[in-house]
C-alpha cells in the first residue's frame, strides 16, 4: 500500500478506523506527513500521529525501515 496522507493525517486516522477491513499488508509506504523523532533525527518529539502511524503498522506486522 502506498499512501499520501495530508497535514492533518487524515489517512492515518482513517485507516486506524478501517483497520479491520484493509486486507493483510506486505508493504506500507508513502508520504505520511508525519514528523517523529522515532524516524526524523531533526524531530525531538513524539507526536500523537507518529505513534498512530507505528500502531498502524504493528497491526499488520510491518517493522520499521528507514
Amino acid at each position: 500500500m502506498n499512501v499520501y496522507s495530508d497535514n492533518h493525517h487524515f489517512t492515518v486516522k482513517f485507516m486506524l478506523d478501517q483497520v479491520i477491513n484493509i486486507p493483510n499488508l506486505l508493504y506500507m509506504g508513502g508520504d505520511f506527513n508525519v514528523r517523529d523523532a522515532e524516524w526524523d533525527p531533526l524531530v525531538t518529539s513524539y507526536p500523537a500521529a507518529g505513534q498512530a502511524l507505528m500502531d498502524l503498522a504493528d497491526s499488520f506486522s510491518l517493522v520499521h525501515s528507514l
